[in-house]
């Protein structure tokens, strides 16, 4: 669960952040829906400490995710520039490299506009990578599909669907519009 549901403040989750970014040169934000259910993570400091873009995955678990990222930021500080079109192997896994669309950028990262509004100062360029794993982690008919940020809405287009299989395409249903999914709220 979240600190803020825990009963803690903004101000707390803003100077747990601060501390990490300052202690490490990263933090990461996990947002999910229900507990252990897929998510996306994504890093803030990234920006400030590397003048690298920050990296987000979404699809996975929190617990798979920080472990990702984790290693990512790790080679980051080591002086390894990440690059859309890129692929770097993690343990056994090897991952490829996405750029986010800008449209996704600060509703995906909402996270980190606050962070570094909360500075003060003007806010940094925001970059960011998606880090997308092999398709093989998931299965269509029990996961949540891993959602691509490389383009604006709609993320969803009949290709993905036939990655994420038939259960999907049925809970979408109403959304479905012109051979193209429309996110919620459209």
């Amino acid at each position: 669960m979240c600190d803020i549901c825990n009963g803690g403040t903004w101000d707390d989750v803003l100077l747990r952040k601060h501390l990490a970014i300052e202690s490490h040169g990263w933090s990461y934000t996990a947002v999910m829906s229900d507990p252990g259910r897929a998510c996306w993570t994504y890093t803030v400091g990234l920006t400030s400490s590397f003048d690298h873009p920050e990296l987000v995955i979404t699809g996975v678990t929190p617990e798979i995710a920080a472990g990702l990222i984790e290693e990512l930021c790790l080679r980051v500080a080591d002086g390894d520039s990440l690059l859309a079109g890129g692929r770097r192997t993690i343990g056994e896994t090897t991952v490829q490299l996405l750029d986010v669309h800008t449209a996704q950028l600060l509703p995906t990262l909402a996270d980190w506009a606050r962070y570094y509004g909360s500075l003060g100062a003007p806010l940094p360029t925001l970059r960011a990578l998606q880090v997308v794993v092999p398709e093989g982690w998931f299965c269509g008919s029990h996961a949540d599909p891993q959602p691509l940020l490389d383009r604006a809405w709609p993320l969803f287009t009949d290709a993905t669907m036939n990655r994420v299989g038939r259960r999907a395409q049925q809970r979408a249903g109403s959304r479905r519009s012109g051979g193209r999914l429309r996110p919620r709220g459209w």
